[in-house]
């Protein structure tokens, strides 16, 4: 994102990484990292960041990954999560970028 800090990249990667470990999204873990909540001590993980803007990422229904967008405010990256999420469920194979129609033509 243009104007972004340096340690949103950071933050993104965090991000994507709680959210692929955990299968949930970022925001939704939220509530429940709070002092006196069960998930507490997941906050003193080096990694780990519950602030919106993390998702998982599925293919054919399997977790692959995480997704992370930092950079903004957290409903802005929430909001370009979203965005990206809903682009890649409806793009099919040939919108994918470095799809190939023919698989014997791939380098």
């Amino acid at each position: 994102m243009n104007g972004a800090l340096a340690f949103s990249m950071l933050i993104s990667e965090r991000k994507a990484y709680t959210s692929a470990l955990t299968r949930a999204r970022t925001a939704d873990l939220f509530d429940l990292v709070q002092p006196g909540k069960d998930l507490f001590h997941l906050l003193s993980q080096d990694k780990f960041c519950a602030m919106g803007g993390g998702a998982p990422f599925e293919h054919d229904g399997i977790i692959v990954g995480g997704v992370g967008v930092s950079g903004g405010t957290v409903s802005e990256d929430v909001a370009i999560l979203e965005a990206a999420l809903d682009r890649s469920n409806t793009a099919g194979p040939a919108d994918s970028p470095g799809a190939v129609s023919d698989p014997s033509s791939a380098s």
